[in-house]
């Protein structure tokens, strides 16, 4: 991860991993074992490859920003937030190499893969480090988990809009709820391989009346970074945050000689 090298290099590297160094091991040991396992696990009961695949990754889409944004509380610094959060799509890259080196994806769409759970991840941990106190960012925990489950389960909340809104404010609500799921940037990153589209499944039609009545556009695998914009905001608060908080702190008196 680039925003993990350049806080090794700006904090130096043995600073870093006395004060994360644990956590961070940890937090890759912890991913691995819940992603590989899962995948490991349906493929133990016979799932077939690509359904073994797609179920975890839908897993994954879950699992890295709420496992990023609870693990990044316990930064001493926005860039030590980051750096614990980031690693939950960092250690995912095992489970996208194991996907690409048993066929069932393409190198390629590995990497686009990594860069959509780095982007959630990243956006996640931003979130939790706007406070450098415990327990604001327990709180925060839970909104950048309500924010993760509100743009995944889109074309279930958008029932409601989808029965009562005119067809021009519904379809541009609909095409922002879209660009923003990363699951559907995950379906996209991946539909060489494994062709999935989630709007043409029966279980869209049962769950909402959206598909029956606005089609759901096509997304981008890159449509998640989009959240750079706010990390990039969200970032810039923190810091200015953290500034003050330095600033605030009385400066020590002189040792008497």
């Amino acid at each position: 991860m680039i925003g993990t090298s350049v806080h090794l290099v700006g904090a130096g590297w043995r600073r870093v991993w006395a004060r994360d160094g644990v956590a961070v091991c940890v937090a890759a040991a912890m991913t691995i074992v819940v992603e590989v396992g899962l995948w490991a696990l349906l493929r133990a009961k016979g799932v077939s490859p690509d359904r073994a695949v797609l179920t975890t990754l839908a897993a994954m889409s879950l699992w890295v920003p709420v496992a990023a944004s609870a693990w990044a509380v316990g930064g001493a610094t926005v860039g030590s937030c980051l750096l614990r959060g980031g690693e939950m799509a960092d250690a995912s890259a095992v489970a996208l190499i194991v996907f690409w080196l048993t066929g069932a994806i393409s190198f390629v769409a590995a990497a686009k893969l990594y860069c959509i759970f780095m982007a959630v991840a990243i956006l996640a941990s931003a979130i939790v480090s706007l406070s450098c106190r415990v327990e604001r960012r327990v709180i925060l925990v839970g909104v950048a988990t309500v924010v993760c489950l509100l743009l995944l389960a889109s074309p279930v909340w958008l029932a409601g809009p989808a029965g009562v809104m005119p067809e021009s404010p519904l379809r541009s609500l609909t095409v922002w709820s879209a660009t923003l799921n990363p699951f559907f940037a995950v379906a996209d990153a991946i539909s060489a391989d494994i062709p999935f589209v989630w709007t043409d499944r029966p279980v869209m039609y049962r769950l909402t009346p959206l598909g029956g009545r606005l089609a759901v556009p096509a997304v981008s695998w890159a449509a998640p970074l989009i959240y750079l914009l706010p990390v990039g905001i969200v970032l810039s608060a923190a810091g200015a945050g953290a500034r003050r908080v330095t600033r605030a702190r009385p400066v020590a008196p002189p040792a008497a000689s």
